[in-house]
């Protein structure tokens, strides 16, 4: 029987505990969002800012065309091909801020009758207005997150993902003290997405862009788009309560939901850890063709779920 080499043991138990801690952190930061959003505005403030952010969550796994969730597979494949590698970032950039500004386009012309027609609340056309000027942006960032943990660069990736967001926003709420009203997280969340992506972006610039035609943009979109696919059923099955609960009830109910639901993710931690650091490494092992250790690996990794 094959053992797992150390190697890769040692890769699963480092980055899982990186995750961890840094996860750990992002809890924190994310609960003491909701409750300095509750505290200084009121639970409806939360209903009103959970309800644009799965708004812009939801155009980000259009816009990403499946991209954001392939990123894995190529950089598994293209590890040890600097030039292939690149020619991925640069193409994907390409793609994913073109459909972030179309997505964005249509989120600002259609924001009024999405606001009257199904939620009943004209704040919401001018959120979502402000929002779509923010959604290539993110969009990037949100690739970006991911292509990092592709290469295996944990605390870059988890730091962007788990901690900019909620310290720019609570740091936003902090100087907006005295003017505080249902628009200012979102504010904050739309200050907080232009640095993040200039933050995810400043991490990537020691990779130079060579573009060559190695990979073509059909390919990557025609393997990414059943992804996206997928991406967008789980997302949907998972927060599509939000919207259900706010075309039928009012913010009040829908900011109770986000704090009872943000509460019961905590028990999916050790899953969400574990294929954030086990996903990027079975991708590598398998377009390495090192089965036997791809094997152990997945084994070995179950032992913690």
């Amino acid at each position: 029987m094959v053992k797992i080499q150390s190697k890769h043991k040692e890769e699963i138990l480092k980055g899982s505990l990186q995750s961890l801690i840094l996860k750990f952190f992002g809890i924190i930061l994310n609960y003491l969002v909701i409750i300095v959003i509750t505290k200084l505005i009121g639970v409806a403030a939360v209903g009103f800012y959970n309800v644009s952010f799965i708004t812009l969550l939801l155009l980000t796994n259009l816009c990403s065309l499946g991209l954001n969730f392939s990123t894995t597979r190529f950089t598994a494949e293209y590890l040890k091909n600097e030039e292939k590698l690149n020619i991925f970032l640069k193409k994907s950039h390409k793609i994913i801020f073109t459909t972030g500004l179309l997505g964005g386009a249509v989120l600002f012309f259609l924001s009024e009758f999405i606001a009257d027609r199904f939620f009943k609340n004209n704040q919401y056309s001018y959120a979502f207005k402000v929002l779509a000027f923010s959604i290539p942006f993110y969009v990037v960032y949100i690739f970006n997150v991911e292509y990092l943990r592709g290469l295996r660069k944990i605390i870059a990736s988890e730091s962007l993902k788990n901690l900019v967001l909620p310290i720019i926003i609570l740091i936003f709420i902090r100087v907006s003290y005295y003017s505080l009203d249902n628009l200012t997280a979102i504010y904050g969340l739309i200050i907080a997405s232009l640095i993040a992506f200039l933050l995810s972006n400043f991490n990537l610039t020691r990779i130079k862009n060579k573009e060559k035609g190695l990979l073509s943009t059909k390919t990557l979109i025609k393997q990414s788009s059943p992804l996206m696919i997928m991406g967008l059923a789980a997302f949907l099955l998972s927060e599509s309560g939000i919207y259900i609960l706010e075309m039928y009830h009012t913010n009040n109910e829908v900011g109770v939901y986000t704090i009872i639901y943000k509460v019961a993710l905590v028990s999916s931690i050790i899953y969400t850890i574990m294929n954030t650091i086990v996903g990027p490494k079975i991708a590598e092992l398998y377009w390495s063709n090192d089965i036997d250790n791809l094997k152990e690996s997945i084994k070995y990794a179950s032992k913690y779920l």
